[in-house]
């Protein structure tokens, strides 16, 4: 069973643990990002929501977080019958999440890890692919 909450922004399998063998969809009818609220509790290896025609399994909130989406893009709920968990609450917003930085000492320098890979490091030094990462 599969449920919308806050004005049909957030899409979630109900209160509690989920149970076995749900099976759900929903259509997004506005495009943007999806994120999750709280921390994403499934099976990690049977119990999963899918996102469009991909057949990519999203089980955490690393991969849900910043997903975007656009108008008519299916999300589906799968569980199988054995392990159940806390299950999931998956909200939509129109603007992107905003990128989380931390910084860390490292010998006498500070780095700042930035995901996912966006903007520019404030120290001009060059950056990976992926993750950004810079010191100065």
């Amino acid at each position: 069973t599969c449920f919308t909450t806050t004005s049909g922004t957030c899409f979630t399998d109900g209160p509690g643990h989920y149970g076995n063998n749900e099976r759900c969809s929903i259509s997004v009818l506005q495009s943007g990002y999806l994120f999750a609220v709280g921390t994403v509790a499934l099976e990690s290896c049977c119990d999963y929501l899918t996102v469009g025609p991909s057949t990519t399994r999203y089980q955490t909130n690393a991969q849900i977080n910043g997903l975007a989406v656009t108008s008519g893009t299916s999300i589906a709920w799968f569980s199988d019958v054995s392990v159940t968990g806390t299950g999931f609450v998956v909200c939509a917003s129109a603007t992107a999440p905003p990128t989380t930085t931390a910084v860390v000492r490292v010998g006498t320098f500070d780095c700042a890890f930035n995901t996912p890979a966006t903007g520019t490091p404030t120290s001009g030094l060059p950056t990976t692919t992926g993750t950004r990462f810079w010191c100065g």
